[in-house]
């Protein structure tokens, strides 16, 4: 006896939709967003329990709460939806489409596996736009005076120079948005090192680290995100989770050949572009690891070589970033699934 229970989650409540396997609503219930008012709900319910919820603040806390009291549990990114729109609504379509098999992407969710990695991980990143945030007020308050600045103007021991140029009204505005930015980059220190401590407990991060271009925050980014390399059964599968999936958009693509009576393909310009759907932080490292090796690696090294073929053949920069970086991510996810260290001899000079 199967239930097909679809839960739709706010701040102060959640509303939670049964249905059974023919389609059938059962029952609705509005609960509390507490914990133990969720289970005690859910283990009402009679039956092999299956569980739909959307993607959002509590998804994570939601599955690691419910995962334990269901046979199958799923976080999911939902279609646009025209027309009504209402919480038992929201709940009742997510039940429907986990009964049907009709499921949009799923996300993926592994409570407690490096969860504290995890957590060093996020907040890195939020302090590190708090500070960029920060530099440009800081940066903006010059403007108003046309007076361009350099980063000396970040170094709490050189901005006194720059502080000189300012009239008095603007100089104690700047000094708060000065010591905002010294406040945020040592609280951004700090909590690097953090983030370097927890990815010292991990022991795939060894290989990571010896990619080029992959330094701690890619690749605890990369381990926080991903988890498990046996997600993904090919590198173009991980392209598309990254990001870097190349698709192709085409139309009319048939005519008819009115003297053999069949149809022939025609030759028509196809659209060209990376896949939309995708994971940002994973895209941003691999493309900030492409940038690196091309920019900064040995100049004999086969990765920056074959970037630099690709300029001399006409190439556009960007482009040859793009498939730098497709071609890190599939070193990373194979070097991942054998536990292997990176080996540039290994490597072959890609000429086209």
């Amino acid at each position: 006896m199967d239930r097909y229970i679809g839960i739709d989650a706010h701040l102060g409540s959640c509303t939670i939709a049964v249905m059974n396997h023919r389609g059938r609503r059962l029952n609705s219930h509005l609960v509390e967003t507490n914990g133990e008012a969720l289970r005690a709900c859910i283990k009402q319910i009679p039956g092999r329990r299956h569980i739909c919820l959307e993607e959002g603040g509590f998804s994570e806390w939601l599955f690691e709460l419910l995962e334990p009291l269901t046979e199958r549990t799923v976080v999911v990114q939902p279609r646009r939806h025209q027309g009504s729109k209402s919480d038992f609504i929201d709940a009742w379509a997510r039940a429907d489409e986990l009964r049907r098999g009709d499921i949009p992407q799923t996300v993926f969710k592994s409570p407690g596996t490096f969860s504290r990695l995890r957590s060093a991980t996020r907040t890195y990143y939020a302090m590190r736009e708090d500070l960029k945030r920060a530099k440009h007020r800081l940066k903006a308050t010059f403007r108003l005076r046309a007076i361009p600045v350099s980063s000396d103007v970040y170094d709490c021991e050189r901005r006194g120079v720059w502080m000189a140029r300012l009239p008095d009204d603007l100089r104690q505005q700047a000094t708060y948005y000065a010591d905002e930015v010294d406040r945020l980059t040592e609280q951004r220190d700090t909590v690097l090192a953090w983030l370097k401590t927890e990815l010292k407990k991990v022991p795939d991060a060894k290989y990571l680290l010896s990619v080029p271009g992959l330094a701690e925050v890619r690749v605890a980014t990369l381990l926080s995100v991903v988890i498990s390399p046996s997600r993904f059964r090919s590198k173009r599968q991980f392209w598309n989770y990254c990001g870097l999936g190349v698709v192709t958009r085409s139309s009319s693509d048939w005519v008819r050949d009115p003297r053999a009576g069949t149809w022939n393909k025609r030759r028509v310009t196809q659209t060209r572009g990376l896949n939309r759907n995708f994971h940002p932080r994973l895209k941003d490292a691999f493309k900030g690891a492409a940038y690196v090796v091309s920019h900064n690696c040995r100049e004999d090294h086969p990765w920056r070589l074959s970037f630099q073929i690709h300029l001399d053949q006409g190439m556009k920069p960007n482009i040859a970033e793009v498939s730098l970086a497709r071609r890190i991510a599939a070193t990373t996810l194979a070097l991942w699934k054998r536990k292997e260290f990176f080996d540039p001899t290994q490597v072959k000079l890609k000429t086209t």
